[in-house]
C-alpha cells in the first residue's frame, strides 16, 4: 500500500468521525480501501448538540457564494507538483475555476468554482478541513 499510510487513514477515520460521514471510498493505482462506520445512537437524556450563529457582520450578502470543502483533508491552495496558487484573495474568477485542492492521504480532491466573481476569503493553506466547511468566499460578477 503505497499510496496511502496507515497514520493517513486514522487521520480521515477521524475527520469522518467528526463530519459524520458513514462510508468513504478511497481508489488510486489499483489500490482501494472502504472505511465505514456503524451508525452510532444518541445517548438518553444528552442534549442536542449546540448550533453556532455567525457574528452579524459575517453573514453573506446575496451575491457572497460560499464554496465548501468536497471532503474532508488538508486544504491545499496549489498542488505539491506547482509552483504558483491558483487563486489568491482579490482573484478574479470564472464559474469552472480550479481553486485549490483537497488532500486525503495520497489523493488530491480538486475544489472548482461554480460562480464568477472575485474571491474575498480563503481557508490558510496547509490547514485541514471538514466536509462542508467553507474554504473559498466568492463575491459574485453581477
Amino acid at each position: 500500500m503505497n499510496g496511502i499510510k496507515l497514520s493517513d487513514l486514522r487521520h480521515i477515520a477521524q475527520r469522518m468521525a467528526k463530519a459524520r460521514l458513514d462510508e468513504l471510498a478511497l481508489c488510486h493505482e489499483g489500490v482501494s480501501v472502504r472505511m465505514r462506520f456503524a451508525p452510532q445512537q444518541a445517548q438518553p437524556g444528552s442534549p442536542p448538540a449546540p448550533v453556532m450563529t455567525p457574528p452579524q457582520e459575517d453573514l453573506p450578502s446575496d451575491r457572497t457564494a460560499t464554496i465548501t470543502a468536497t471532503g474532508p483533508g488538508q486544504f491545499l491552495p496549489r498542488h505539491p507538483a506547482h509552483e504558483q496558487n491558483y487563486v489568491a484573495p482579490g482573484s478574479q474568477i470564472t464559474a469552472g475555476d480550479l481553486l485549490g485542492v483537497i488532500r486525503m492521504g495520497g489523493v488530491y480532491l480538486p475544489l472548482y468554482s461554480p460562480v464568477t466573481g472575485t474571491v474575498t476569503r480563503l481557508h490558510p493553506a496547509d490547514e485541514y478541513v471538514e466536509y462542508g466547511q467553507p474554504v473559498v468566499v466568492v463575491e459574485q460578477a453581477v
